[in-house]
């Protein structure tokens, strides 16, 4: 059987957004050192490093795609003639592609701090009055969101046939229908977000050492060091497909009537095969930052007699990871495949009676329904698509498998 494409439609919808924030807040080394300053002095140092880093990723897509096709061979008719008629339908050969690929979020982030940081106050004379405040906050949010709304409406009439050959003098009658061969493939695939922080790179903050020591007598010595890292990452996806398939597969309904001589009507193969996959709502995120800061080290020693020595550390290292799925799937599937309904009355035959063949009606389904999959660790990958587009059915075989030949 010839296999081509009658009509094709192919709606290719892709919105992706693409971040990539590199740049560590706190690349270089800190370091904050009070030394060496006389006595009754009064020495202050206050640090604060800040960084935030925002990334916002929304995508909408409305998608309608309404397919209504159309084809139909046949209707002759071959009527009051005399010797042999011979009349064939050809075949109807509908293929239908939909491809929608929309709604991708693609993010990359570093890791936050990668320095060391250093505090030390240390050698300072007697009756001295030093402190020092380090704040460091990095803040990293992400937010990545799809909406995706699609419907496809495809309706396919393909019918062959129809003819007649009535009231013919002579020779033999012979009607023929072609085959109707429908291929329907709805492919879409929506909303995925994927996020990675730290790109497989552990390597977290740097060493923090807090050092108080070698001070004179009756100083007062303080340090207050702060560090602070928040990861906030949501996620969601909301998908509504709506997939309505209707087709009307018809071979045959032949008349050979009222004819003197042989009468020969046979009917087509009505072939249908539909395809329907969707792929929808799929989060990523992976964070490999390793731990917020290196090891620590706070330190206090070799301070003279009555001095006051106090350092204080508070680290704090938090996640939030939010991800969410819903989804809306509905895939109506409506085939009426029919071959025969043929007709050949009051003929008057020569040797054999009239004869009616009518083909094989065959519809095969595939409906593929993968979605709703949330995964958060140090690593991901992304589940691909099983799909083809190019959608081809091998209809030699299938109809082996029903005991059938073309």
């Amino acid at each position: 059987m010839t296999n081509f494409k009658k009509q094709i439609f192919a709606a290719i919808t892709s919105v992706a957004l693409l971040a990539n924030v590199t740049g560590s807040a706190f690349a270089a080394t800190t370091s904050v050192e009070i030394s060496g300053n006389g006595r009754d002095s009064v020495n202050d140092a206050t640090v604060s490093n800040s960084s935030t880093t925002s990334v916002v990723q929304n995508n909408i897509a409305d998608v309608n795609n309404n397919i209504q096709v159309n084809s139909n061979t046949g209707g002759n008719r071959a009527n009051d003639n005399s010797g042999e008629v011979y009349v064939r339908s050809g075949d109807a050969v509908t293929d239908v592609t939909v491809v929608n690929d929309l709604n991708r979020n693609t993010a990359r982030l570093d890791c936050c701090t990668t320095g060391g940081t250093n505090v030390k106050i240390g050698g300072n004379l007697r009756d001295s009055d030093n402190s020092v405040t380090l704040s460091q906050d990095n803040s990293k949010n992400a937010f990545q969101t799809n909406v995706a709304s699609v419907t496809n409406n495809v309706d396919v009439d393909a019918k062959t046939g129809n003819n007649h050959a009535n009231d013919n003098l002579g020779g033999s009658v012979d009607v023929r229908s072609g085959a109707t061969e429908t291929v329907i493939g709805l492919f879409t695939k929506a909303n995925d977000n994927k996020l990675l922080v730290g790109g497989g790179n552990s390597a977290g903050a740097g060493d923090v050492s807090a050092l108080v020591m070698g001070n004179g007598r009756n100083s007062t010595n303080d340090i207050d060091l702060s560090m602070t890292r928040d990861l906030n990452v949501l996620q969601s996806n909301y998908a509504v497909v709506t997939n309505s398939v209707d087709v009307d597969a018809v071979t045959g309904k032949n008349h050979a009537n009222d004819n003197s001589g042989e009468v020969m009507i046979r009917s087509g193969h009505a072939l249908t095969g539909v395809l329907v996959d969707n792929m929808v709502n799929f989060n990523a995120a992976a964070v490999d930052c390793g731990c917020l800061l290196g090891n620590v080290s706070a330190k206090i020693s070799d301070n003279l007699r009555d001095s006051e020595n106090d350092i204080t550390l508070t680290l704090d290292d938090s996640r939030e990871v939010f991800q969410t799925n819903l989804s809306d799937l509905n895939n109506d599937l409506y085939v009426d495949g029919k071959t025969g309904n043929n007709h050949a009355n009051d003929n008057l035959s020569g040797d054999t009676d009239p004869a009616i063949h009518s083909g094989h009606a065959i519809s095969e389904f595939e409906v593929r329904n993968t979605g709703n999959t949330n995964t958060f660790g140090t690593s991901f990958a992304m589940p691909g698509t099983g799909s083809q587009v190019n959608l081809t059915w091998n209809w030699a075989s299938m109809m082996a498998a029903f005991g059938m030949s073309m």
